[in-house]
């Protein structure tokens, strides 16, 4: 065949062109494969479609325990998870086949090691490099991890967060149990009603960051399931009305998911107790807090997934990712480090109430530190970055029982953008570049938001949808 081959490229009198080249020529053809009958007779089978990551169930995906690693238990007994509380092993004889995980203290946070009873000797797997599924050297798409932070970090769970989907739980004795038994039968026995959903904001007006927060999450949510017929019954309480005695009777509707905007307790400095038990307990709208007295059994939400977007409100950190960020003697920076060192790594007393009643909840999604007015819009391009919360809520957790670890799993994806982002603007910073320094801030502030979003309780749970 003989024909011309031209490029849309200019020479500044005529179009870049010239004669075909040959097909047989090894350029193209330098990773051809060639398939052969295999000695049997019969053809080599091609890869068959990836499974469907909602179905946590297949071995392709999976779902896996982590545990805290004790070099005093013998191997044969981690390699079942034989030492875990009798509420995880009867979960873990539920899920046949689940695979359980052990962290090390002091190992690299993003590593898990597996334990095997045939012989063959102890792994430490890479979770961004390893295999998905719940095989041999795989680590599943689902995590779920038994522990405190004060053991088990929350760094780790962010690492495992960018490439899994991950859980914790810290319930002891009757608690666990009463959730474990939950889980097992996906709450069937508990009247919850995902299309009557409370969304709930609190606006301390336009200079303060609780407007923000209700605009590109709470309205934006709002707005999607308020044109949709089916969301009839949904409740939607702001301004005045966005109290906590409004809130808890709303919750007596049984809503099958609770989206809440608002400041989190982080106070009193002066008072390290007062400051643990009231540790991002949501602020309303009379500068209340919801304490533990505001949610008697009958305002629990049993069986429901919250959304809480406030400060610490799944609970702090020991050690601040953002210390250093701001000057010392700034107001911030002087909360941070009383947080850090008053109450130290500790899950925030309203999700553990919640997941441990007598009729628990499915999940609470909330922060590990505070989020700021940069990451939820864009301070140079004014683009609204934080309403993929609101996405992550209702397109994927509405579609078809979508998991609620996977729903999330945009917004940590969202961490890696913003990670390469950053890595790569330093190189202008290096250049002297104008604005660069201040876009660098603000790209490495905006991941390190996202990863302290955390998910408290199985990351398996789903809506109840029909």
């Amino acid at each position: 065949m003989t024909a011309d081959v031209q490029a849309n490229a200019w020479l500044g009198a005529a179009s870049l062109g010239g004669p075909d080249v040959d097909p047989e020529d090894p350029w193209s053809l330098n990773r051809r494969r060639i398939f052969r009958p295999s000695p049997s007779g019969k053809t080599l089978a091609l890869p068959t479609a990836p499974p469907d990551e909602r179905n946590w169930r297949h071995p392709k995906v999976g779902w896996g325990l982590v545990l805290l690693d004790d070099d005093a238990i013998p191997v044969a007994d981690k390699a079942v998870g034989a030492t875990a509380p009798a509420p995880l092993k009867r979960l873990l004889a539920n899920r046949v086949g689940s695979p359980v995980f052990y962290y090390r203290p002091g190992s690299m946070n993003g590593y898990l090691r597996r334990y095997f009873s045939d012989g063959r000797p102890a792994c430490d797997l890479d979770v961004a490099a390893s295999l998905t599924g719940v095989g041999p050297f795989e680590i599943p798409k689902y995590l779920l991890i038994y522990g405190s932070p004060a053991t088990i970090p929350w760094r780790a769970q962010y690492a495992l967060n960018m490439s899994r989907c991950v859980g914790r739980l810290d319930l002891v004795d009757g608690a666990l149990d009463r959730y474990v038994g939950h889980l097992i039968d996906d709450w069937s026995a508990i009247r919850c009603d995902p299309l009557s959903p409370v969304v709930w904001s609190v606006n301390f007006g336009a200079s303060d960051i609780t407007a923000l927060m209700e605009q590109l999450i709470a309205d934006q949510f709002w707005a999607r399931i308020s044109a949709e017929p089916e969301f009839g019954t949904a409740v939607r309480l702001k301004g005045g009305s966005a109290t906590v005695g409004a809130l808890s009777e709303a919750l007596r509707r049984h809503p099958g998911l609770v989206v809440t905007t608002s400041h989190g307790m982080t106070g009193p400095m002066e008072a390290p107790g007062a400051a643990s038990t009231e540790l991002g307990l949501l602020v309303d709208a009379n500068a209340a807090l919801t304490t533990m007295t505001a949610f008697p059994d009958d305002a629990i939400p049993a069986g429901a997934i919250w959304y809480a977007h406030a400060c610490c409100s799944a609970g702090s950190d020991s050690a601040s990712q953002y210390s250093g960020l701001f000057p010392d003697g700034h107001p911030i920076a002087r909360t941070m480090t009383s947080l850090a060192a008053n109450v130290g790594d500790r899950i925030a007393p309203l999700p553990s109430r919640l997941l441990a009643a007598g009729r628990p909840l499915r999940a609470f999604v909330g922060h590990v530190e505070p989020t700021f007015d940069w990451t939820l819009k864009d301070p140079f391009t004014r683009q609204a970055v934080g309403s993929a919360i609101a996405d992550a809520l209702y397109t994927k957790l509405f579609y078809k029982g979508t998991p609620i670890g996977l729903a999330f799993a945009e917004i940590y994806a969202q961490a890696g953008v913003f990670l390469t982002e950053w890595q790569q603007t330093l190189q202008r910073v290096n250049r002297d570049e104008a604005g660069a320094a201040e876009r660098a801030r603000y790209l490495l502030v905006a991941a390190l938001d996202r990863q302290s979003m955390v998910l408290l309780g199985d990351p398996t749970v789903s809506l109840p949808l029909a």
